[in-house]
């Protein structure tokens, strides 16, 4: 649950009244109890002429002197501008203890996600440190340096044939050959239709 709805000085309890019981609500005056509200604290519901509302007394009180608005039209199911015409019979200030309390929440988790960020950030970039010093002074395999001239230069490109490999795309099967120099089998096909353009094909290759 999202710490603005999060009730801070509970628990509230409902009041116990019958229906037909006249009570004295803190901000109607006197009302006939009708029902019982569907919030999420079921709350009692009085009337006076044809006018519906909760009954402003008990545990609703002390929890619209201490709790924040929001707080309060979620678990009793108030619009925001009854919650706030509730607050002025008390003279409610806007920042109340509720409000003050789910502020500094927001602040301290605002702080400890930044704080957490940065931490995993100097850990990344100490690891990276110690990644790169290991490698310092070691001669890198010919994959490795051809895949990293490839992302500088930001293109596809693939190792040149050597002479090798030339040989062996012409004198061996295609599927050896393949396996061999790490190629593909169309990479091999291909290569030996390039040689066949030279003249330097190799008649009997498979």
């Amino acid at each position: 649950m999202r710490s603005s709805k999060r009730l801070q000085f509970g628990p509230y309890r409902k009041p116990r009244f019958r229906r037909g019981q006249i009570v004295n609500c803190e901000r109607r005056g006197e009302l006939v109890i009708v029902g019982t509200s569907t919030g999420r604290i079921p709350w009692p519901v009085g009337l006076a002429g044809c006018n519906r509302s909760l009954v402003l007394c008990g545990d609703l009180v002390r929890a619209v002197k201490m709790e924040a608005l929001l707080a309060i039209k979620y678990w009793w199911g108030a619009s925001a501008s009854t919650v706030v015409e509730w607050r002025k019979v008390f003279k409610v200030p806007q920042a109340n203890p509720g409000t003050r309390k789910i502020r500094q929440e927001l602040a301290k988790g605002r702080i400890g996600a930044k704080a957490r960020a940065a931490s995993r950030l100097a850990w990344t970039s100490e690891r990276r440190k110690k990644i790169a010093a290991s490698k310092r002074g070691k001669k890198r395999p010919r994959y490795a340096v051809e895949a990293m001239r490839i992302r500088m230069l930001g293109v596809k490109s693939k190792p040149k044939w050597t002479s090798k490999e030339d040989k062996l795309c012409l004198t061996l099967p295609a599927k050896e050959a393949s396996a061999r120099t790490g190629r593909t089998v169309k990479a091999i096909y291909r290569r030996r239709t390039e040689l066949r353009g030279n003249g330097t094909y190799a008649r009997g290759s498979a």
